[in-house]
């Protein structure tokens, strides 16, 4: 009744247990959508942050370059020829990308309003004659009596000319000389920037600082110049197409307006003497963009990002599934371990009822010898018996009863030898057959008792094999004795021996048939289990339920095993395997 009462408490916990586990479940698949979403947005967040810096440190790359080659105000006529050749050098031996400036060029307008080009020549360091370019003619046209007149008054001291823009399409950016008696200017500065350079330095160094990790570029990473026909000019990842940043997971516009008087201001060279900017930016007047100028709306470039996974939602998506089946795995665990538990118990309950009814039949098999022992003892000693012929039947039932208690005790200390240690069997070359002989001698009073007919079938050219003989001799014992218990009724036992191919090479197959009952299907699965008795098994048979399994135990101590087979009706047979070699 206790036993039922710690199973039922058992079961009870597990059930909760297993309530738990289903809650935690579900909670764990809410809240880990949630933390899926508020991840996709801190993302996003910080995407669009990196793809905001990448864009600010590229215009700072600009700024650096137009602020460096900015003439101060009102610079005589006779020192800019030389203010720019001094900005050139002190460019090339101090700036992180001294190749970013391809070409600076001196313009002046001369009688006659001819617009006059000269160049400077790095192998030389100063100024040449050139023809222009046909990329400036735009610029020329716009320098030319013929352009637009320019408002009649100066700009501020921190802007460039509002009607003078920096030009995307060509990189260039125009500074003019101003004079106080000349408006507009008269002399000019063109600087125009290596696209080439931006390319294959600027854009692949901004591209690692944002969107690489630690463990890797974890973003594809391209920069478009938008045109008739738009033009890749920078990709992380070559095998990636434009069309696979369609839906980008950020982007953001380069040459985009960014305040003069930015807080981190411009990493580089800086002109001597010369302030970055002011101490806080500046208001641009409506319709004025960069401190340079405005830009040209067409020929702008373009920062596009996306996850490697395809986008960040695919990317969020896919961590949330680790993040499940990492969960589940767990969860699974847990209830692996429950139901592990709930086979626990009910193994422990089922060997706490086998050891139960185990004591209670050995107690029985003990009572019934030691009864009949002290009974024909008393009887003996108190003079009942007399004459030779009932003395005679008196020892023989004492020596019948006493054999029967050794061999119960045996096979208990033989459980327990092989319950408690694997022990060190005395291990021998020896026939077969006279162990069979032995054994089939040592239940002869039970078959001259039952009237058996025993059947021997025991192969002439039976090999040797290598085994304990007293615990093989038991086995087969035990199986002989098993089959004239439950087959007493047809009064015949075979026993056959033979050499066969087995699954792991040649065997002995010792084999005990009878005609017994047979086993109930359901018995099957449990008969080499310690203290199980079958249904066939009544009150009347007497045992402890330990012949079969301590068979088990010895073939597998032979690196053997033991097979049966059960005709309900229509009786078994138990079969050892034996290895030939003692299984080495």
């Amino acid at each position: 009744m206790k036993h039922g009462k710690y199973g039922m408490l058992n079961y009870a916990i597990a059930a909760a247990l297993v309530a738990l586990v289903t809650v935690l479940a579900v909670l764990q698949f809410r809240w880990l959508g949630e933390l899926s979403r508020a991840e996709l947005d801190r993302m996003r967040i910080g995407l669009q942050a990196s793809a905001g810096r990448f864009a600010e440190d590229f215009n700072m790359e600009l700024i650096r370059v137009m602020l460096y080659f900015r003439p101060p105000h009102l610079i005589p006529a006779s020192e800019r020829e030389d203010f720019l050749l001094e900005r050139y050098k002190q460019w090339a031996l101090s700036a992180p990308s001294p190749h970013l400036v391809r070409d600076v060029y001196f313009v002046r307008r001369q009688v006659g309003s001819d617009l006059v080009l000269e160049r400077v020549d790095a192998a030389s360091g100063r100024f040449g004659a050139a023809e222009w370019p046909s990329e400036l003619d735009e610029i020329r046209a716009r320098l030319t009596p013929a352009a637009p007149p320019p408002p009649a008054q100066e700009p501020a001291a921190d802007m460039g000319p509002p009607w003078m823009p920096f030009n995307a399409r060509i990189l260039t950016m125009i500074h003019a000389f101003w004079d106080a008696e000349h408006l507009p200017p008269r002399d000019f500065a063109i600087v125009r920037l290596d696209a080439e350079v931006i390319e294959r330095e600027v854009l692949p160094e901004l591209a690692r600082r944002y969107f690489q990790s630690g463990l890797g570029v974890d973003y594809d990473v391209i920069v478009v110049k938008r045109d008739d026909r738009p033009r890749v000019l920078f990709r992380s990842d070559p095998s990636v197409e434009l069309s696979a940043f369609d839906k980008a997971d950020a982007s953001c516009a380069l040459f985009a307006p960014v305040p003069f008087g930015d807080r981190r201001g411009p990493q580089g060279p800086r002109p001597p003497g010369d302030a970055i900017g002011p101490a806080s930016p500046p208001r641009f007047p409506e319709g004025m963009g960069p401190p340079w100028g405005r830009v040209e709306p067409d020929g702008g470039w373009e920062l596009l990002v996306r996850h490697r996974a395809g986008s960040l939602e695919a990317a969020v998506a896919g961590a949330r599934r680790r993040n499940l089946a990492i969960s589940l795995g767990t969860l699974l665990l847990l209830l692996l371990s429950i139901v592990m538990l709930l086979v626990y118990t009910h193994r422990a309950r089922e060997l706490a009822r086998q050891r139960m009814e185990f004591v209670a039949g050995v107690s029985h098999e003990l009572r019934t010898p030691l009864a009949v022992i002290c009974s024909a003892g008393q009887n003996l000693a108190d003079g009942v018996v007399a004459g030779g012929e009932q003395v005679k039947r008196y020892g023989a039932a004492i020596h019948s009863e006493g054999k029967r208690l050794s061999e119960l005790v045996e096979q208990v200390m033989e459980f327990s030898e092989l319950q408690s240690t694997a022990g060190a069997r005395a291990m021998q070359r020896l026939a077969v057959g006279d162990v069979i002989e032995a054994a089939l001698a040592d239940c002869g009073s039970d078959v001259a008792e039952r009237d058996i007919r025993v059947e021997k079938m025991i192969a002439a050219d039976l090999p040797e094999i290598t085994a304990d003989r007293p615990g093989l001799q038991r086995a087969i014992r035990n199986l002989i004795a098993n089959a004239i218990k439950y087959g007493s009724e047809s009064h015949w036992v075979g026993v056959e021996a033979r050499a066969i191919d087995g699954a792991k090479g040649r065997e002995v197959q010792i084999t005990v048939r009878d005609r017994g009952p047979g086993i109930s299907p359901l018995d099957l699965p449990h008969i080499f289990e310690p203290f199980y008795r079958g249904r066939n098994a009544g009150r009347s048979t007497r045992g402890s339920g330990l012949g079969l399994s301590l068979v088990h135990s010895l073939a597998e101590a032979h690196h053997g095993r033991v097979s049966v087979e059960s005709n309900p009706g229509g009786g078994c047979s138990f079969s050892l395997h034996l290895p030939l070699d003692g299984g080495r």
